[in-house]
């Protein structure tokens, strides 16, 4: 949400920024030694340059961003990266031999660098001033119970948003316009915050008159028994405005195939500079005892389906309803001396890379469970199977903070399932290789391993 002083900033910045774009190409002249006299083409430059900003920020959202940290970073980089691919290929498309294009390097170079200073600067002025109550927007919450008092309290540790919550009236408020209106004029309200519980009546017609007639922003926010799984998007359907429950990031086909070509060249490298040790472990796995090199067993996938997990074979053979039942532990009687070496380094999870390129498992992922726990595991944590709305993994969020092995208490099931279910809500792709980097040389990733 964006409230007219945001906006009014963000018109600032672009100004600014337009500023210091001509700056910049001075700059950039004056390093190549080549004088201020401009040429036709260093004038198209320039407006180019502005055309090109201004399409960055729209798409990148540059001037949304009104928070410091990683936020910020992602926009500038976003803008700086659309402005540069633009401002490059009008560059090139000069051939005068007297034209530098070293002058584009420069010119994005240092309007760049100046772009991130300008709006980090602006931010933390915005919020020094928010801190000191300044520029804040008076809102009117509606609405009771925990929720209500936890967003009053956000609300309030946020100011860098521009609101501060003046004033809290129960629901009942909306049913009774006189007492609306002298809430707005007493407390000069600028925003109503409405948390409306699903099912409750509400006249909204004498309400948006009411806050038309005094320019007051309104937001609602529906307020549903339990937490979410999953986030909201909001969507149309013919006329009328939708909240789409479940909307995880996988369920979008760009995604999907973004995750699942990573998946098919990463395990494809995978198996190619690791065959030396398939070969050296599957010799080694013969000869610590008799049975198979690979140990093939059934466990739960994708929208819980069944498919058949590879791994080396690390215990001696045994019954089915025993492998297929009891999880390995830590001085596990049933594995061979080759087999701890393989599950402390790991190299016995190599042939799921088969799986990754088979498509039954990604490299990343909630790990695959055995049939007989999905069916326990499901009745002993709630939402356990929406795990499964997503590949299973070789690595993942739960394994990389040290919710590997065992679950043999509720506490390290919940917490595994906890961290299962926040990646199935929060995947990216820069999530996927934040957990890699992890797996490789992070301890937490290594910890409980047996």
């Amino acid at each position: 949400m964006r409230n007219d002083a945001e906006k009014m900033i963000g018109k600032i910045y672009f100004v600014l920024e337009c500023v210091w774009m001509g700056i910049s190409f001075l700059l950039a002249h004056l390093i190549r030694q080549l004088g201020m006299a401009s040429t036709q083409q260093d004038k198209i430059l320039i407006l180019m340059g502005v055309v090109s900003w201004s399409v960055a920020v729209y798409f990148s959202k540059a001037h949304q961003v009104f928070v410091q940290g990683i936020p910020r970073l992602i926009a500038w980089a976003k803008s700086c990266f659309i402005f540069g691919v633009c401002i490059s290929m009008l560059g090139f498309f000069f051939k005068e031999a007297a034209y530098s294009r070293l002058i584009v390097f420069y010119f994005v170079f240092i309007f760049a660098f100046g772009a991130l200073v300008l709006h980090c600067a602006g931010d933390y002025t915005i919020l020094q001033l928010r801190r000191q109550k300044k520029n804040l927007k008076n809102v009117c919450l509606i609405g009771a119970g925990d929720v209500a008092e936890e967003l009053e309290l956000r609300i309030g540790e946020s100011p860098e948003y521009g609101f501060r919550v003046i004033c809290r009236e129960p629901v009942a408020t909306l049913g009774d316009m006189a007492r609306l209106r002298q809430v707005i004029c007493e407390y000069r309200v600028n925003e109503l915050f409405m948390l409306i519980p699903v099912g409750c009546d509400v006249d909204f017609s004498s309400v948006t008159d009411l806050t038309d007639e005094f320019g007051l922003g309104v937001n609602i926010i529906p307020h549903m028994e339990g937490e979410l799984f999953g986030g909201v998007k909001y969507a149309q359907f013919f006329s009328w405005p939708v909240l789409r429950l479940k909307n995880i990031p996988l369920d979008q086909f760009k995604n999907k195939v973004l995750k699942r070509m990573f998946d098919i060249v990463f395990s494809s490298a995978v198996l190619l500079l690791t065959s030396p040790l398939f070969i050296f472990a599957a010799v080694m796995v013969r000869l610590s005892s008799p049975g198979p090199v690979l140990f093939k067993q059934k466990r739960t996938g994708y929208n819980q389906n069944d498919f058949l997990c590879y791994k080396f074979r690390s215990m001696r053979v045994t019954a089915p309803d025993v492998a297929d039942r009891i999880q390995a532990s830590k001085d596990d009687p049933r594995k061979t001396w080759v087999g701890e070496w393989m599950r402390k380094t790991n190299v016995d999870e190599l042939p799921q890379f088969i799986n990754v390129l088979m498509g039954d498992m990604s490299v990343v992922g909630p790990r695959p469970h055995m049939l007989a726990h999905t069916d326990e595991f499901s009745q002993r944590v709630d939402k356990y199977l929406h795990r499964h709305h997503v590949k299973p993994g070789i690595t993942g969020w739960a394994q990389v903070n040290g919710w590997r092995g065992p679950t043999d208490t509720d506490e390290k099931l919940r917490k595994r399932v906890e961290c299962d279910l926040w990646y199935v809500e929060n995947w990216t792709f820069r999530l996927d290789m934040r957990i890699i980097l992890m797996t490789v040389f992070s301890r937490s990733a290594k910890q409980n391993a047996v």
